[in-house]
């Protein structure tokens, strides 16, 4: 009995290393363990030691308080009772620290002086770099390390108002610490030489330069000696003003700065005055009346540009007038005022825009002339006089205004001398109310209107006339009238459409009353009827009279069906304008109403139930006027059965169904045959929709009947045809199965059949269908996947019908990876040719990806994630897409971060980059490769280079990806905007595969520093990866 030795933990690595922690990760042993002892220390310290116990199921550790700058050794050890493993060790450098507590001390507008808290590392230096946050080339100076607790350097040679990205870092040999950044902005420069130019008495010329330093806008600030301060905002593309509507004769200090949001510059300051002004003279009022003045005034000549005068009523400061005139005008008359009313006036004078002091008078206007009283008299039935009084005698026209009451009639205007005082008015209706309105004008001025009411005499009238007692040939007329005042009634009679002549008739002046005789019947008749008195005719009244409308007659019914029937009838003597035929089941119901012309003497009744007795009556109709009806009775036919069908159709029965007639039957009689066969009849119920049909050959074409009975009735026969349907195959199953074949063979239907559809599945649902001859009975299946399920079904065609299906289940042979998670598996499992694959990351079916398999170089299974060989492809692209992947696997591509994480997710992954160029060639291979999560922003792990290509992607390693829309670089500046790519960048870059095509400016193409520098875009690189242990699984594969 013997017990080997622990083995100890395999793989260690630090990873993300700062200035203060790291991360220790390992693989667990192989032996069962009951814990690991981590222990870490300075290296050169051998004495300052720290021991961790940590469980068997642990494989990472964090370890914190680091020293900036210092090497480190960890060393791991298995232990399991008193049993230990031998020690596994490694050994990192922690990064510098970076200063700390940037801040910006003071600014110019041309330098910026920093301070910061010096790193606790011993560093050779510090050094600054900065560019205008706007764009522009970068800057780096460096400064040395003060002996106090903190460093002070000032940036000198800067834009004025521009703010700059600064940052910090600590800098011994070729080691630089993470950088302490800002933000700082230069002052704004103010505007330079301020002048004052060309004074009047109300403004000052200005003009100035422009500042170095962009800014939003000006702002001026004047102070007059009295401390009054103005401030006027000027755009930024000005470089002069003009102060308007200062005083006269006063001195001003101007100050003028440049802004920028909060910002301002200092203020450049001139001193400026203003010329003396000239002064009015005298403001007199003269001509005063009762709508206006005349205003005089005295000033220099040529003094100003023009007056502005403004008349305000006193008692009503609201209401006032603003007026200019010329600056060479001395009078003005004004015009249009209130009358008997005070006002102020006040006059300035302008010159050059500015406004002297007012001179002001005050003066009142006199009273204006009014109308009187007025009087209506000397009333008629058409006419009336007028009389009225005024105030004063000074009038030019006097306007008079007639509206009856109602305002029925048009009004009546009539303009009457401005010397008269009585008016004479005719043409009016009698017996109507009216008003009278009249006012005066004197010089434009329109006086209050006066009012009067008058009412004219009425004339006698007739008036109620009335129609009553209507027959087919004539009515009675009734009317009203005064006594004692008509002579006799004329009445007037005529038919509306002018088909006979009028007839006239003279009524005896003490009658009230008339019967019209001898008219046609069903006719509208139009009647007028005035009283005569002393030869003097009244006014009409009109009424509308029709005499009683004819009945149709011999009604009679023809065409009878189910639904529908004709009736007849004889129309009246007279023509009517429509016949009404109202139709309702004998048994009771809502009527039917159809609606006819006059013209016709037949119609057709629809919507009719079958098998039922209905009431039919008719009656004449013209106008408002209906006949007594016309009536007669019928009898509906009996219906069939409808929408006969067939369903649940077998090879040997089938089930008949209909809906029933609408109208009550006693029986359906079902009848059916087929070409070979007789005919099988069969009575049922009335109540019964169905019918089963058994006993049935299989794919043969039947004909079926129904009809309805009811006492000696019979419905139309309805009848349809079906065909029944084929019996399936037997006996299918699967033979002499292999990992991509296998054999389906059956034994055929007793019915004919001119087919058969085959149809096969796998478990993932790929499906495949064959359509096969009728004599066929097995078909061979290839191209199938291994290890997997399939289902085959089968069904027989005749034509149009399709037996049952009926169905197999097998299984193909397997292969050693069924689901490869990665190229390696896929030539394990003997795919040879380089191209397109489908893995399965984890194995897991349900999370395939589609990858590109390098086959043949070195020993093959590399999964291909990046490739430039032409420029077709534009990888200067943003982070969501970086993300997802883009270009054609086939040629320029990248597979992905997301991909790329869960595919070195699976286990240890190395990485091979092969690059060409004009016929040479160069290759990189690094034994470790990893990249993390979205959460650590896809970081790379990169180790363990080999190859002749040199070694360029250390560099890189523990980089977070960046592109231009995500800058996870540690420089001053985004190297993805800088170099137009994206990578795992750092200040910035060694590998720029990402680059531009073809572009050999510096640092721009696709770049590989070790091989060709930073000047030369190569031509080809591939970059993939396999499982490290691939190698050992190969050889183990040939020797197998």
């Amino acid at each position: 009995l013997f017990v080997t030795e622990l083995d100890a933990p395999s793989q260690i690595e630090a990873k993300d290393v700062t200035d203060t922690t790291a991360l220790i990760t390992w693989f667990k042993p192989l032996a069962e363990i009951e814990g690991i002892e981590l222990t870490y220390g300075p290296k050169d310290v051998p004495g300052d030691r720290t021991t961790i116990d940590l469980s068997e199921d642990e494989n990472q550790y964090s370890i914190g308080n680091l020293r900036p700058h210092t090497e480190y050794e960890v060393m791991l050890i298995s232990r399991r009772g008193d049993m230990e493993s031998d020690p596994i060790k490694e050994v990192f450098v922690t990064d510098l620290d970076a200063p700390r507590n940037l801040k910006r001390v003071s600014q110019t507008d041309n330098s910026i002086t920093l301070e910061w808290k010096n790193s606790h590392a011993d560093i050779d230096n510090y050094r600054i770099k900065f560019a205008p946050i706007s764009g522009g080339d970068h800057s780096e100076i460096t400064v040395p390390k003060s002996n106090q607790a903190t460093t002070r350097a000032t940036l000198t040679g800067l834009r004025p108002g521009t703010e700059y990205g600064i940052g910090v870092t600590a800098v011994r040999q070729d080691r630089e610490s993470a950088p302490a950044t800002i933000n700082a902005g230069t002052d704004l420069d103010n505007p330079k030489d301020l002048e004052v130019s060309d004074p009047t008495e109300t403004t000052l010329s200005l003009r100035w330069r422009r500042p170095v330093a962009k800014f939003d806008r000006y702002r001026l600030i004047y102070v007059s000696p009295s401390g009054r301060k103005n401030e006027v905002e000027i755009p930024v593309d000005s470089t002069s003003f003009i102060l308007r509507g200062l005083d006269a004769g006063t001195e001003y200090t101007i100050s003028l700065v440049a802004e920028k949001g909060r910002h301002k510059s200092k203020p450049t300051t001139v001193k400026g005055s203003t010329e003396e002004e000239p002064e009015l003279g005298k403001l007199t009022v003269s001509e005063t009346g009762w709508d206006g003045f005349q205003l005089t005034w005295t000033a220099a000549d040529g003094a100003y540009e023009n007056f502005i005068i403004q008349v305000q009523e006193s008692d009503n400061p609201e209401e006032t007038w603003n007026i200019t005139v010329p600056g060479g005008l001395r009078f003005m008359n004004v015009t249009g005022l209130k009358a008997n009313t005070p006002y102020n006036i006040t006059l300035r004078g302008v010159i050059q825009g500015y406004r002297t002091k007012p001179l002001s008078v005050e003066t009142m206007t006199g009273v204006h002339p009014e109308v009187g009283e007025l009087t209506v008299f000397n009333i008629t039935p058409e006419s009336f006089n007028l009389s009225w009084t005024t105030t004063s005698a000074d009038f030019d026209i006097f306007t008079i205004e007639i509206i009856d009451s109602n305002r029925l009639l048009e009004p009546m205007e009539f303009n009457i001398s401005g010397n008269s005082r009585t008016a004479h008015i005719s043409g009016l209706s009698p017996s109507t109310d009216f008003i009278v309105y009249l006012y005066g004008i004197s010089h434009g001025f329109r006086t209050q209107a006066i009012s009067a009411a008058a009412t004219t005499e009425a004339e006698p009238e007739v008036d109620n006339l009335l129609v009553s007692d209507a027959t087919p040939d004539g009515f009675r007329l009734s009317w009203t009238a005064d006594d004692g005042v008509f002579d006799s009634f004329v009445l007037k009679i005529r038919d509306t459409k002018r088909k006979s002549d009028p007839l006239e008739l003279i009524v005896p002046g003490h009658e009230r009353t008339q019967d019209i005789t001898g008219l046609k019947e069903g006719t509208e008749y139009e009647i007028e009827l005035y009283g005569v008195s002393s030869g003097r005719r009244s006014q009409p009244v009109n009424a509308v009279a029709t005499t009683v409308v004819g009945s149709p007659k011999g009604i009679s019914f023809s065409d009878i069906t189910e639904n529908s029937a004709t009736v007849s009838w004889t129309p009246p003597r007279t023509r009517v304008e429509s016949f009404r035929i109202s139709y309702v089941p004998v048994t009771g119901g809502i009527p039917n109403v159809v609606t006819v012309d006059g013209s016709k003497t037949r119609t057709k009744l629809v919507k009719l139930v079958p098998g039922v007795d209905y009431n039919v009556s008719i009656i004449s109709v013209k106008g408002f006027e209906e006949s007594e009806p016309v009536s007669g009775t019928l009898k509906t036919a009996l219906d069939s059965p409808s929408g006969l069908i067939v369903v649940n159709i077998t090879d040997s029965e089938a089930l008949a169904t209909w809906q029933p007639a609408i109208a009550a039957v006693d029986n359906y009689v079902v009848s059916y045959a087929s070409e070979d066969e007789p005919e099988v009849t069969q009575m049922v119920s009335g109540n019964t929709v169905e019918y089963d049909l058994k006993g049935l050959r299989p794919a043969t074409e039947y004909t079926l009947s129904v009809h309805a009975l009811k006492d000696t009735q019979r419905s139309e026969t309805l009848s349809t045809q079906f065909t029944t349907g084929m019996d399936a195959p037997r006996d299918l199953s699967a033979t002499e199965i292999q990992s991509e074949t296998a054999v389906i063979t059956w034994r055929p239907p007793r019915a004919p059949v001119t087919g058969y559809l085959l149809i096969y599945e796998s478990i993932d649902g790929r499906v495949k269908e064959v359509i096969l001859n009728p004599e066929t009975t097995s078909y061979s299946l290839t191209e199938l996947s291994p290890s997997t399920q399939y289902t085959v079904k089968l069904q027989a065609l005749n034509r149009s019908l399709k037996s049952k299906m009926i169905q197999a289940i097998f299984t193909t042979t397997g292969l050693l990876y069924p689901y490869p998670k990665d190229c390696s598996q896929a030539l394990l499992n003997g795919e040879t040719t380089s191209g397109l694959y489908t893995v399965y990351l984890n194995g897991d079916k349900a999370q395939p990806l589609q990858v590109f398999c390098d086959m043949g170089e070195d020993g093959g299974g590399w999964i291909v994630f990046l490739r430039r060989q032409n420029g077709k492809e534009d990888f200067y692209k943003n982070w969501r897409t970086y993300v997802a992947g883009f270009g054609d696997p086939k040629d320029e591509f990248w597979i992905g971060l997301e991909n790329l994480h869960k595919i070195t997710s699976q286990g240890q992954y190395e990485l091979r980059v092969d690059l060409r160029d004009k016929g040479e060639t160069a290759y990189a291979v690094y034994d470790r490769f990893s990249v993390g999560d979205a959460k650590s922003r896809y970081r790379l792990r990169v180790d363990g280079y080999s190859g002749t290509a040199g070694d360029s992607m250390t560099y890189h390693n523990g980089r977070s990806f960046s592109t231009f829309d995500k800058d996870n670089d540690s420089a001053i500046t985004n190297c993805a905007l800088s170099y137009k790519g994206a990578f795992w960048y750092k200040n910035c870059h060694r590998v720029n595969l990402m680059g531009r095509y073809g572009d050999n400016s510096h640092s721009q193409g696709v770049n590989w520093f070790h091989w060709k520098g930073h000047e030369y875009s190569i031509q080809f690189a591939e970059m993939k990866l396999r499982p490290s242990s691939f190698r050992n699984l190969e050889g183990r594969r040939k020797r197998a």
